[in-house]
């Protein structure tokens, strides 16, 4: 299981390094605490368990799903109000329960759908990632592998 330092410490790692292209202010949505991320982890990480990942594959979606989180932190909100990680977060986890039905799973689909808009939404807010640019592909490919990164472009 990932513990909750082990969860912040993969958010930090992508957070530590954020900046921003546009000078005016940004407000981070209100919704998005370290709480929600952790609380929404425990929840996630439960469905991996039960699709039988290892725990070297729910290291790897943490880490999708931390990089997913920091690069919508700074993302409009849906129409709804509510963050779109949430998005994100319901159409992965439906992504494992039909893992879970169909007795497969695929770290690459379940990583593909968490940062499948990571780009385009940190691009519409301005989101930088010192050192690297923007949230991009190359990001991606850096972080998760030429595979997910192929997926994510298409």
């Amino acid at each position: 299981m990932i513990t909750r330092a082990k969860l912040l410490r993969f958010a930090g790692e992508f957070r530590g390094k954020l900046l921003t292209s546009d000078p005016r202010p940004f407000i981070k949505s209100a919704a998005m605490s370290d709480e929600d991320l952790y609380h929404d982890w425990v929840v996630f990480e439960n469905n991996l368990i039960k699709a039988k990942y290892n725990p070297k594959e729910i290291e790897e979606v943490a880490r999708a799903f931390t990089f997913s989180y920091v690069g919508h932190l700074y993302a409009e909100n849906r129409k709804s109000g509510e963050p779109y990680f949430k998005h994100l977060f319901r159409a992965t986890t439906r992504v494992v329960q039909d893992q879970i039905d169909l007795d497969i799973k695929s770290v690459e689909t379940t990583s593909n759908t968490l940062l499948h808009d990571v780009v385009e939404e940190a691009e519409k807010s301005g989101v930088l990632l010192l050192s690297f640019g923007f949230f991009t592909v190359g990001m991606i490919r850096l972080h998760f592998g030429q595979e997910i990164a192929y997926d994510v472009l298409c």
